[in-house]
């Protein structure tokens, strides 16, 4: 009995341990006007942007090396793979409707492919499909 209980720790471990880390569904930021134009007033808007694309980078995203997916299922499936080592890292990128903030996370340990579904376009005023992202 011991030696099963070991092994699915063992498992749960190394499943934790090649799971991506998840985008948060919502962001909350403030936007701001460098210079307000003469006879305006800024009011700012109180929504929260939600979870709109995840991106692939191969190194630090700053550095603008996003990495093309395979597309499938009528582009609701998209499938990164990668058959060699990474040594800059692979980084996930969470971009929301709304807001030209992008959070980033490397994700360790690295990958060696990663998945993401989504349940299809969004038309205008409607909620967001649900994104489904998994790496092993």
């Amino acid at each position: 009995m011991r030696t099963s209980a070991v092994a699915i720790v063992l498992a749960l471990n190394a499943a934790l341990a090649s799971a991506a880390p998840n985008c948060p569904g919502v962001l909350e930021s403030q936007q701001s006007l460098a210079a307000t134009p003469d006879g305006w007033s800024v009011v700012p808007l109180r929504q929260p942007q939600r979870l709109a694309a995840i991106s692939l980078f191969d190194g630090p995203p700053s550095e603008g090396a996003e990495l093309k997916p395979e597309i499938g299922h009528g582009g609701q499936r998209q499938v990164w793979r990668f058959d060699t080592a990474a040594p800059r890292g692979i980084w996930l990128g969470c971009r929301y409707d709304g807001s030209r903030l992008m959070l980033t996370r490397r994700i360790e340990p690295a990958p060696r492919i990663c998945e993401l579904i989504t349940g299809g376009r969004v038309l205008a005023g409607a909620e967001p499909s649900p994104l489904n992202f998994n790496c092993r």
